[in-house]
């Protein structure tokens, strides 16, 4: 038999086990979701995480209407084999809020009015409860809220089973409105706004006793304050350790699926993985690290048929998502939130305190803005100190992501004359040529934009931003700053990446100096030479072939380097 098809971009369960897809278990959580006796529930995970095909997973296993399939659906899975006695119990009441267009505010009234819309006429058009006329009735009533309130009416006296209501992207346009659209977001999810009185309706449908359980998904908990008076009864299971593992995949996880295909070198594949797409991690009081599930399976999509890595990290549909993260940066842009941006990008870490509830009725803090971060999977969480949290970022290819935003935010200050292309052209000479002329010449370009105000806070960690965030853009290397090697910890490197194959590899012992201070140029060159060799000593320098070794010495905007013998 041949092997199972990789299901990346698949999100319908259904499809996956029928068309021969291979699927990472996640069933046994169905389980764990009614055993801790909470019915009503929010569960968020960042953009590309499997939340869809978990909603999925919920809908055919407790949509009466599956209830033939369930032997052919679960049968090689753990809640096959083990199966509550909810299985196939309810019926489903499924909303997709993840295609809203926010265009305008009245797009987007009408928009989640169709949401609304679709998701009742596909559960009218399934269970057969009503008349085509009441059916009419329903579907033709003014707002949303309205349109679902008519529905619990009329079908209060004809359900053989309660009501099980699954949202997806429950938070999608509202995200989307904070970022440039905050008074509309305030007015929508405000007493009177429509999304509040939607709330309000599945509550007292919970009341009534039509609706019986109730799972949303989302990316941030940014509507959930906002939503408490309309729909306080669910409980935010996001940073339960419990549920850590239920979205994305677990180390164990990716080295099975490494097996299954019989892939050459499977330890080395794990470890490059393990580096580009590993280390997510949603509760302090959790141990494992998670890979982002859509970035591996998009990986293997790319991989498996030739053998090759793909030339770009994640792709297209996936850059996409992640690039509207952006806008995050420029919620409530004050100079304590800069910092704190400015923090992440140079040292890759910062502190702060998990928001778990939202409200833009108070000043949004530093600690709402890292949460935020941590929520969308550009922060993950490394340690805890007491109430305080260390975060850092998760993984190479979520650095990728800051390194492009703050390349974006230092040629923004101007007609700085500097090109994507011309960058890569010298980075192509620096890495076929070994010319750190050329290369050094464009990161001064970019210094000689900085204002006498940047410089007055000017230190090391900038320029060597700059060296990774310019090499970042074509992509032709793994970079490495400050990682350790045997106790040590070069400044820079820039690494070997498949599936390109330039002639040299580069070690860079960086240092920085002010105008002020040229006359230590000299010694400071010689301190960093002293210090490249010492790295050179190591076993893991030695194995790198192909590598070339400077130091590098930049006084205010001019850079100096020495090419250092291996």
């Amino acid at each position: 038999m041949s092997k199972k098809k990789i299901p990346y971009g698949i999100s319908d369960f259904e499809t996956i086990v029928g068309d021969n897809y291979y699927y990472v278990d996640k069933t046994r959580y169905l389980e764990f979701t009614e055993q801790i006796n909470e019915k009503y529930l929010f569960f968020l995970r960042p953009r590309k995480f499997g939340k869809s095909l978990f909603i999925s997973l919920l809908h055919y296993y407790y949509g009466t209407e599956h209830k033939d399939k369930f032997k052919r659906l679960f049968g090689d899975f753990y809640i096959g084999r083990n199966p509550t006695m909810r299985a196939n119990g309810y019926h489903i009441l499924k909303f997709d809020f993840s295609g809203i267009d926010t265009n305008d505010e009245l797009k987007t009234y009408n928009s989640f009015r169709n949401s609304v819309k679709i998701g009742v006429e596909s559960f009218l058009n399934t269970y057969d409860l009503l008349s085509d006329d009441e059916i009419s009735e329903v579907l033709n009533q003014e707002g949303p809220n309205e349109i679902l309130k008519t529905l619990f009416v009329k079908i209060t006296n004809r359900l053989s089973k309660k009501v099980f209501i699954l949202i997806d992207e429950y938070d999608h346009f509202t995200n989307e409105l904070i970022s440039f659209r905050l008074t509309e977001f305030r007015e929508i999810v405000s007493r009177n706004g429509y999304v509040r009185k939607f709330y309000e309706v599945i509550k007292s449908g919970t009341g009534s006793g039509i609706i019986d359980r109730f799972f949303a998904t989302g990316v941030t908990p940014v509507t959930l304050d906002s939503l408490t008076s309309g729909f306080n009864i669910a409980k935010d299971k996001t940073t339960d350790p419990l549920f850590n593992e239920m979205l994305g995949f677990t180390d164990q996880e990716v080295s099975a699926i490494l097996n299954y295909y019989e892939i050459n070198n499977p330890d080395v594949i794990a470890a490059d993985l393990r580096r580009l797409y590993n280390g997510s991690l949603f509760s302090p009081d959790a141990r494992v690290k998670l890979y982002n599930s859509n970035m591996l399976l998009y990986f293997l999509s790319e991989f498996l048929p030739s053998g090759a890595y793909p030339r770009n990290l994640i792709d297209s549909n996936i850059a996409s998502d992640y690039s509207k993260i952006k806008n995050i940066f420029y919620i409530n842009n004050t100079g304590a939130h800069q910092q704190k941006l400015t923090e992440i990008i140079t040292t890759g870490e910062t502190t702060g305190a998990i928001t778990s509830k939202y409200s833009f009725e108070r000043t949004f803090t530093p600690d709402d803005f890292v949460s935020l971060l941590f929520y969308n999977g550009m922060l993950t969480i490394r340690a805890a100190e007491l109430s305080l949290l260390k975060f850092c970022i998760p993984n190479y290819v979520i650095k990728e992501i800051y390194w492009s935003f703050f390349k974006e935010e230092i040629l923004a200050r101007g007609d700085s004359g500097i090109s994507d292309s011309s960058l890569q052209k010298s980075l192509v000479d620096l890495a076929q040529n070994n010319n750190m002329r050329s290369w050094i010449y464009e990161v001064e370009k970019v210094l000689e934009l900085l204002s006498n105000r940047d410089y007055q806070n000017f230190d090391e960690k900038y320029v060597k931003m700059l060296f990774i965030t310019l090499a970042s853009l074509s992509r032709l290397y793994i970079i490495k700053s400050e990682a350790e090697v045997n106790g040590e910890y070069p400044d820079l490197m820039y690494l070997f990446r498949k599936p390109y194959q330039p002639n040299y590899q580069f070690l860079i012992e960086l240092k920085y100096l002010k105008k002020s201070e040229s006359r230590k140029l000299n010694s400071t060159m010689q301190s960093a030479k002293k210090q490249a060799r010492k790295y050179l000593g190591k076993p893991e320098i030695q194995q790198l072939e192909r590598l070339k070794v400077y130091a590098v010495v930049f006084v205010g905007s001019k850079g100096h380097f020495e090419e250092v013998e291996t």
